[in-house]
């Protein structure tokens, strides 16, 4: 055989075995974070915003809960009602809508507070709590 085709073959025999490494998968075990967190609201931002008196607000999650599970409060307490918004069924969502009942009062300063319990159906849970200052805009006359 001539050396020519020796190493046209070892040539071959060098390529494939370069290829066939590199098709091979590396595996890197990364931490996954697998707590709960609010990737954003509406207004946004919601901490410090001026909302009109009837505006509702929307929180939205980085994985879908029921809505019975979104614990929260309000301070001073305020009626109202949480819709999913765009989820798998009328309980569960990524998102949901704060509904107020009556109109907020003009000029007032509200605090949201998402509580640390509030968990999706793999436990997921938050790992504080969150707190957004809101207030209505103000009537300063004609």
């Amino acid at each position: 055989m001539s050396i020519k085709k020796l190493l046209i073959i070892l040539s071959v025999l060098g390529v494939a075995v370069f290829i066939w490494n590199q098709k091979q998968v590396v595996k890197v075990i990364a931490p996954i974070d697998e707590k709960l967190i609010v990737v954003s609201t509406k207004p946004n931002p919601l901490d410090e915003a001026t909302i009109l008196p009837k505006d509702g607000l929307e929180i939205t999650f980085n994985y879908p809960i029921y809505r019975s599970e979104f614990k929260h409060r309000f301070d001073p307490e305020i009626k109202h009602e949480v819709e999913a918004v765009n989820g798998v069924d009328k309980e569960m969502s990524n998102t949901f809508k704060i509904i107020f009942s009556d109109s907020l009062e003009l000029g007032r300063g509200y605090t949201l507070f998402i509580l640390p319990e509030t968990h999706d159906q793999k436990n997921h849970s938050l790992n504080h709590e969150y707190i957004y200052h809101f207030k209505t805009i103000s009537y300063r006359g004609v």
